[in-house]
């Protein structure tokens, strides 16, 4: 699975003026998983489907959000 840039999405909701229990609620997507995302936390990546939900509340498309890793 791939792993997302927390921080990327954290600034951009911010800018946006939503909170996270907010972001919530438009994405779809719970609480804890974006909070966890957001901090870092997800050592098993997202499921594309997670992050297509995260893109489309933020008005973007899913691969600006995932994590460059360096090969």
């Amino acid at each position: 699975m791939p792993q997302v840039n927390g921080s990327l999405i954290r600034r951009r909701r911010q800018r946006l003026g939503i909170k996270l229990r907010e972001f919530s609620a438009l994405s779809g997507v719970g609480y804890k998983t974006l909070a966890n995302i957001e901090c870092g936390h997800q050592p098993n990546g997202v499921s594309i489907e997670v992050v297509h939900k995260i893109a489309d509340a933020l008005g973007t498309e899913a691969d600006e959000l995932l994590a460059r890793v360096a090969a």
